[in-house]
């Protein structure tokens, strides 16, 4: 059975009330954020739903910086909107699929609801923001460890372990997401059963080291054995913690590279990336950034739009950017 899709989202909203709720009693918390003294209870009994507007006055009462955790989840270069709604919809628009078709298949959204959510002004319950979260994405538990970073409490972070997992699976043995992405190609799918020798011969890796890597991802359930072959539980896996994604883009980085070991350092083909040093002006600067934003988003319409093509190869895009402030920032020579 694949638990992340059959998390009861609500519930785990509870879990995140009574971590934020740590030592202190339910009515004391109602009082601190000037509720009525059953007010708590009621929420996190599950007797009313958590509304965002009222996790939005928790987290200002407990310093937690809910902002920075909505960062996590959407392009930091976008403009976000107050309110739930608004966090919903950037949510939708980044991870959707074109159309939003893969959006209301798996949050079950009529052509209808989607209207009214786009349009209509009513506030969203924190349940229905972590269903969208967690259906579309695998950046639910950064979301939450972002938001809990002050709070002791471990029960929200216990539920999400099995998201967490695959999520660090990815980022201690990079090439894993190589195997995860095989198992979705149409010549896998049409094999009789499963073959480590395939990926193998696919990818160029020792069958020994297909075996043992298919260990970990069952250990860790992020696959699942169904009519003799592997299936991804989360056929995504988003890096929502910086330490991640540069443990993740350093050793894909370090691959790279590779092109250039030739004799005259130039690349075998066009397939290697192109450098260049340039002095730029500002209003050059501003188009390149909106170029590079946009071919982002160009680039993430085509892989939401592949949803049901069938695959037939495995691609990593690996992208560098920099500009002098961020040189300087980084301390370009500190280690040379």
């Amino acid at each position: 059975m694949k638990a992340f899709e059959n998390y009861d989202y609500h519930n785990l909203v509870r879990l995140l009330l009574k971590d934020l709720r740590g030592s202190a009693t339910q009515k004391q918390m109602s009082e601190r954020l000037g509720y009525s003294y059953n007010q708590w209870h009621k929420w996190e009994s599950g007797q009313k739903r958590l509304m965002w507007k009222d996790l939005e006055i928790i987290a200002s009462e407990l310093k937690l910086n809910l902002e920075q955790a909505k960062r996590l989840i959407v392009n930091q270069e976008r403009t976000l909107g107050t309110g739930g709604r608004n966090f919903i919809l950037a949510i939708i628009e980044n991870y959707g699929g074109a159309n939003s078709v893969l959006a209301k298949k798996k949050l079950k959204l009529s052509r209808a609801k989607l209207y009214r959510l786009k349009h209509s002004k009513q506030d969203v319950e924190v349940g229905f923001v972590f269903d969208c979260i967690g259906k579309l994405s695998s950046t639910l538990p950064g979301f939450v460890d972002e938001l809990l970073k002050r709070v002791k409490g471990t029960a929200f972070r216990d539920a999400i372990q099995l998201v967490k997992n695959q999520v660090t699976l990815e980022v201690e043995y990079p090439w894993i997401c190589l195997i995860e992405a095989c198992l979705e190609l149409e010549a896998y799918k049409k094999l009789p059963e499963h073959s480590d020798a395939f990926i193998a011969k696919q990818l160029g890796f020792p069958v020994k080291l297909v075996k043992l890597e298919i260990r970990k991802l069952v250990e860790s359930k992020s696959v699942y054995l169904k009519d003799d072959k592997y299936h991804l539980d989360l056929k995504r896996v988003d890096l929502s913690r910086v330490e991640d994604a540069s443990r993740f883009y350093k050793f894909w980085t370090h691959v790279c590279s590779r092109r250039f070991m030739t004799s005259d350092g130039v690349p075998h083909s066009r397939a290697g990336f192109a450098g260049r040093v340039v002095p730029i002006s500002e209003a050059a600067r501003k188009e390149i950034n909106d170029l590079r934003l946009k071919f982002f988003d160009d680039l993430n319409k085509v892989f939401q739009s592949d949803g049901d093509r069938p695959k037939s190869r495995v691609m990593v895009l690996v992208q560098h950017i920099l500009d002098d402030q961020e040189i300087k920032h980084l301390g370009l020579l500190d280690n040379l």
